[in-house]
């Protein structure tokens, strides 16, 4: 499956992406480690979960799995036309969904990758969706 060959540079371009300039809005980095082969960090941000209380924080990781998990994510959820390669046009994130669907796409060779134009907010989303399974903020 390609979702498993994801180029690793990309990953980690999404990851800096969304730490230095994306998630600044709804997190504090608290930790960040950018090297060539281990790169992390560790965020504060209130608490989303159900049972959470008010004004209540949690550290939560940032890391390889968390951006490829993200990008799995938009993948699957995505109303995606896999014959006419179409999104619906009313997503939210309708580019990044479709980029995201032929990152993972089982089916052959992905040609449009070279010119995967991204920026912050579409880093921001990945990341959210790896962390809480959709994109709660903006």
């Amino acid at each position: 499956m390609r979702g498993e060959t994801i180029d690793k540079e990309l990953l980690k371009d999404l990851f800096t992406t969304a730490i230095e300039g994306g998630i600044n809005y709804w997190a504090d980095v608290t930790a960040y480690k950018h090297s060539i082969n281990d790169w992390f960090a560790t965020i504060e941000t209130e608490d989303v979960t159900e049972d959470a209380r008010e004004d209540e924080w949690c550290s939560l990781r940032i890391d390889e799995k968390t951006i490829l998990k993200g990008i799995k994510l938009f993948a699957k959820e995505t109303d995606f036309d896999r014959e006419n390669k179409n999104i619906h046009p009313d997503s939210d994130h309708a580019n990044l969904s479709r980029i995201c669907v032929q990152l993972v796409n089982p089916y052959g060779p992905v040609t449009e990758l070279d010119f995967f134009d991204y920026d912050c907010l579409d880093a921001d989303a990945v990341v959210q969706m790896g962390l809480f399974g959709e994109v709660i903020y903006g």
